[in-house]
């Protein structure tokens, strides 16, 4: 927060953090300070969409982005935001279009936005569901090596575990799956809202081991939300 402070403009970054500790109102409220500060930017929208997917408000979350996809279409979060929201809701062959479209401009990109959801593995994994099960798997294995390899010299990022187990999950690959899900969580991952919307984990779903995880992360966010003086933060935030 300290290091926030002196840069004006990071309030869409302070909204992403409460919105992973559950705290919406808040959220929302750090969403459209970022929208008065920078109505330029989409940040502000952009959170705010994500925010009504995260609470399932998908029709909320597509009027959101209809509003505002005209006047932002030059900038990358907008297909992002959008591909993603089709994806969440099981849209798949719109998801398919619009991961198409962004991977031609970015092979490797996605993996950073919100859900940790790269170009390829979305598109590996909309083969798949679409009865393209070689190019499917293909486009998938390559993925996966691709996220192994970075595993190598950053064996505890989380977010690069996390993307390994959402591609094993596609895969199939249920112990290596939860495994790698399991050392995401430990390093810090608490983006359980994600992972409960995700397809990508929809053969999970009903493992005990995979419930143990997503329990113990709704646990950990439910702790840091208590121990986190987030009125405190934000009141400094604001001076």
């Amino acid at each position: 927060m300290k290091h926030l402070q002196v840069q004006p403009g990071n309030e869409s970054i302070i909204g992403d953090c409460l919105a992973d500790l559950r705290e919406d109102e808040r959220a929302e409220e750090a969403y459209h300070q970022t929208l008065e500060l920078h109505p330029d930017l989409p940040d502000g929208w952009v959170g705010l969409c994500r925010l009504r997917m995260l609470k399932r408000d998908f029709a909320g979350a597509a009027e959101l982005w209809s509003k505002n996809d005209k006047n932002f279409s030059h900038f990358d979060f907008t297909p992002q935001i959008a591909a993603q929201l089709h994806f969440f809701s099981r849209n798949f062959s719109e998801a398919k279009r619009i991961y198409a479209e962004l991977a031609l401009k970015d092979a490797q990109g996605g993996g950073k936005f919100y859900g940790a959801i790269s170009y390829q593995s979305a598109l590996g994994f909309l083969e798949l569901k679409t009865d393209r099960r070689e190019a499917g798997q293909n486009i998938l294995n390559l993925a996966l090596q691709s996220e192994l390899d970075q595993l190598t010299t950053s064996p505890r990022h989380p977010e690069i575990l996390y993307r390994t187990a959402a591609i094993e999950a596609a895969l199939a690959l249920k112990n290596s799956a939860l495994v790698h899900l399991r050392a995401a969580v430990i390093e810090g991952w608490i983006d359980f809202r994600s992972l409960e919307l995700d397809p990508r984990f929809d053969g999970l779903r009903d493992d005990a081991a995979f419930k143990e995880i997503f329990e113990s992360m709704m646990t950990r966010v439910a702790s840091l939300r208590r121990s986190t003086p987030t009125v405190e933060l934000l009141a400094t935030w604001r001076k």
